[in-house]
């Protein structure tokens, strides 16, 4: 992480990903995948997209960022 005052606004630090966390980041993203692909790799895809859908309701407003789930299932997923 990087943080920088805003150029124009003193009262705010933008904060970005360095290239290094960046890396980082892809390689957590392709764990992330690897692990949904393990536990939900089991489940026919409606069976996954039911799961899912009964987590993220679960949770709540703490799903909302919720972006990993592996290949084959979020292809199914998302198109609704």
């Amino acid at each position: 992480m990087e943080r920088k005052p805003h150029k124009t606004d003193r009262r705010v630090n933008v904060v970005r990903l360095t290239a290094a966390g960046q890396e980082v980041m892809l390689k957590l993203e392709k764990i992330a995948v690897d692990v949904d692909a393990a536990f939900l790799g089991r489940l026919a895809p409606d069976e996954a997209q039911q799961f899912v859908a009964c987590v993220k309701r679960m949770l709540g407003d703490h799903a909302a960022g919720t972006q990993s789930l592996c290949g084959r299932h979020r292809r199914q997923l998302t198109k609704k």
